[in-house]
C-alpha cells in the first residue's frame, strides 16, 4: 500500500501531519474514510490510512 502524508497548519506553530492511502483523493472529509478511519479523525485527528479507495478500505480491508 502506499501511503500519502498530508500536513495540516492551522497557524505558524502548531503542525499536524495525517496519513493517507496515496489514493485518497478528499482526506480532510471524514466520508472519504471507513468507520474505523472516521472514528479515529474524530478521536485522534488522524484517520491513519484507513481511507475509503474504489469502495475500500484497504487498510482494513473492508467494504465501504
Amino acid at each position: 500500500m502506499t501511503w500519502r502524508a498530508v500536513v495540516h497548519a492551522p497557524d505558524r506553530d502548531s503542525v499536524q501531519t495525517t496519513w493517507h492511502h496515496a489514493g485518497c483523493t478528499t482526506p480532510l472529509e471524514p466520508a472519504a474514510h471507513c468507520p474505523d478511519g472516521q472514528r479515529l479523525l474524530e478521536t485522534v485527528g488522524d484517520p491513519d490510512g484507513h481511507c475509503v479507495v474504489d469502495a475500500r478500505c484497504y487498510r482494513c480491508l473492508s467494504a465501504a
